[in-house]
């Protein structure tokens, strides 16, 4: 995928254009996540991309701020990350890390990643914006594969791996 152009309109009816990210490759897998950093106040588009041949697993990281419109690049991480699944809170974006079963938030403010705690299970499936706090759904499987139960968990207080709670189960 090539981003070519991307109209961005925080306020209704406005649209910019923004330049083309000269540092994008092709790329076999490429998302899209847009958030606010009120610190600086600005708004920021990230663009993810990785590639699946040999030494060039990492995932590449580029961010377009709207306020200096410049695009930068964020150093390698080696980390595969849920690209469609991106949820801003809190002045960062969260992914699951596939690569070892973990979360990672995106600090707008200064551009760089942070470790998330986990709650203590072993198979996420989305995370979400519940509320104002993070929380994602969690599967358990039958024997044979099917979904036996879904549970909801939510982080009460923002960063503390504590906070994790389970909040609801479904059975199916």
């Amino acid at each position: 995928m090539s981003l070519k152009e991307v109209h961005h309109s925080p306020m209704p009816m406005a649209t910019r254009l923004l330049p083309v990210n000269a540092l994008v490759r092709e790329a076999v897998r490429t998302g899209v996540a847009l958030g606010y950093d009120s610190s600086n106040d600005d708004h920021k588009i990230i663009i993810l991309s990785c590639y699946a041949k040999p030494n060039l697993n990492d995932t590449l990281v580029d961010v377009f701020s709207l306020r200096n419109v410049t695009w930068k690049r964020i150093n390698h991480f080696p980390y595969h990350l849920d690209f469609h699944y991106g949820v801003f809170l809190h002045g960062a974006i969260h992914w699951f890390v596939y690569s070892d079963a973990s979360l990672i938030a995106f600090d707008l403010s200064c551009d760089k990643f942070k470790p998330m705690p986990m709650p203590g299970i072993s198979a996420p499936i989305k995370l979400l914006d519940f509320g104002g706090c993070l929380a994602m759904f969690a599967q358990q499987k039958r024997s044979n594969y099917q979904i036996d139960q879904v549970d909801i968990w939510m982080m009460k207080e923002y960063g503390v791996a504590e906070s994790w709670d389970e909040n609801k189960s479904y059975y199916t």
